[in-house]
């Protein structure tokens, strides 16, 4: 049984030795928080978006927000937050910065698809 446990914990630990992490200051992040009502009046056509709670609702608007303009989203967010909080430049957040500057048109998000895990291949909200 020592020996199990033993191993466990070796395996946990080059586990989190494999994942990084970044502490951000805490602080607000200052950025444009007007509601792009395209994206937003074209989430709420979606038959079951009001089902959904806030944080889902969120996550679907910011995601959409991205898609419709790639290169807008990387000026008005990626870029105010990577200099507002500089401890979370990294060679991720670089090559984040960089795909989005050649993702030159815009995807539509009129023919949204969810991948959530719940929807098991069967989006709720596209109605497939």
């Amino acid at each position: 049984m020592k020996h199990l446990m033993l191993f466990i914990f070796l395996l946990a630990a080059f586990d989190t030795l494999s994942q990084g992490t970044v502490v951000l200051s805490d602080k607000r992040f200052q950025a444009q928080r007007n509601v792009d009502t395209a994206v937003y009046n074209s989430l709420t056509r979606q038959a079951l978006f009001n089902t959904l709670d806030k944080s889902e609702k969120e996550l679907l608007y910011w995601v959409n927000l991205m898609r419709k303009d790639p290169m807008a989203f990387k000026n008005n967010y990626v870029l105010p937050f990577l200099e507002q909080f500089p401890e979370a430049q990294s060679p991720e957040s670089k090559s984040l910065v960089k795909r989005m500057s050649v993702l030159a048109s815009p995807f539509s998000i009129s023919n949204f698809t969810c991948s959530c895990w719940h929807c098991r291949g069967s989006c709720k909200l596209s109605g497939r």
